[in-house]
């Protein structure tokens, strides 16, 4: 992963460091600390598009503050501080922590559930800790539910039949942060289908769209097998925002996609910030981009009082006929005002009531559960 240090005068001078990775995180960030110190007063703003790992955020953002330089993150990145640490940050990145960790507590709620068995991978990511940890993180501080039992495991050497007896003596709800090298065969080893026959509610928490990150048939298969509930962000029109990137980048691949969308959106976000005559030197970036809306050919969206990007949330399940994606609870994300994390609420999409979630238990041989949630119009 890299991030990109944009200087702007009459012309721009871009320059790109590798970071995130071993010992380039923090060549990066020396180089980005050095060229900020080295410049001639007035000579250059400096504006930084990404780090996108939370060692490089947090150590520029710092840095930045001091600066009054605008940093735009474009990966998802959870700062365990709190929403208002780092001023002088935004993020175009369509995800949160609290988002996701939020709509769980919503579909808990509706499940009557009040604690859960966390998987996740014990991998750290480009851009921080996994998932996992991060919704741990979260819920230490914010209370929102009960972690009975916390897994983290590495896909490549896992004892898989300790795992198997822990999720088999946690809670009723298995809660699977998928950022696993090999979804599939994580998936697979984990069991989620015999966990399913057994009654146990299989949620998986994504932080891209599941077309992009569920596409193969057999992950379909797998999960609908297991009547899966699935939580991401929303993003509207994703094959037609898709279709239209391509002919720009030919070769550009599904798990490609929301990569140049964010930083294609950090960019243009800049540009619409200056546009809304938001300052380069500005002592805090939150306040002067909060409200501000961005609108591109792949969509629009806007920034909340944290610098965050104002979200939806889905809850999918996978329709056997057609193996899509099919939405049965939808959360929209208004603004209020921050507490630790979240500088928004997630409420139900106007245009539903009240969700329902039914179980029915039918008997073949074995049991086996199935979870349906039914949507009803606004009369």
């Amino acid at each position: 992963m890299s991030w990109t240090t944009t200087v702007h005068t009459v012309n721009h001078v871009i320059n790109r460091q590798q970071g995130c990775a071993g010992d380039n995180s923090v060549k990066a960030a020396s180089y980005a600390i050095n060229a900020v110190a080295s410049k001639t007063t007035g000579e250059y703003d400096f504006v930084f598009v990404g780090p996108t790992c939370t060692t490089d955020i947090r150590t520029i953002g710092d840095f930045a503050e001091i600066w009054k330089s605008p940093v735009i993150g474009y990966e998802p990145v959870f700062e365990e501080r709190g929403v208002q640490e780092l001023t002088s940050v935004i993020n175009v990145a369509q995800f949160s922590v609290g988002g996701v960790a939020e709509t769980l507590v919503i579909l808990m709620r509706e499940l009557n559930q009040t604690e859960i068995s966390l998987v996740g991978s014990v991998k750290v990511m480009p851009n921080g800790l996994s998932l996992a940890n991060d919704i741990k993180a979260y819920n230490k501080i914010m209370n929102s539910f009960y972690i009975r039992e916390y897994i983290e495991l590495d896909e490549n050497n896992a004892d898989w039949t300790k795992i198997d007896y822990k999720l088999r003596h946690g809670a009723r709800m298995i809660v699977i942060c998928v950022d696993f090298y090999d979804i599939y065969s994580t998936l697979y080893n984990l069991a989620v289908r015999n966990l399913s026959g057994f009654r146990f509610i299989i949620v998986i928490i994504l932080n891209k769209p599941p077309d992009e990150v569920l596409n193969q048939p057999n992950v379909r298969n797998l999960l609908y097998g297991a009547n899966t509930f699935i939580i991401s962000p929303r993003q509207e029109q994703f094959s037609d925002a898709f279709s239209s990137m391509q002919r720009v980048v030919p070769t550009l691949s599904d798990e490609q996609f929301t990569q140049f969308l964010r930083i294609y959106q950090a960019c243009y976000a800049y540009c619409v910030g200056s546009m809304y005559g938001v300052e380069t030197q500005t002592d805090n970036y939150h306040v002067a981009m909060s409200g501000k809306i961005v609108s591109t050919k792949y969509g629009a969206f806007t920034f909340d009082k944290s610098g965050s990007v104002l979200t939806d949330y889905v809850v999918y399940t996978v329709n056997p006929a057609e193996m899509t994606f099919d939405p049965v609870l939808t959360l929209k994300s208004t603004p209020k005002d921050c507490d630790t994390y979240n500088c928004f609420t997630l409420n139900m999409d106007e245009e539903l009531s009240a969700a329902h979630i039914i179980f029915a238990v039918i008997v073949c041989g074995i049991a086996i559960t199935i979870g349906v949630i039914v949507l009803k119009k606004r009369q």
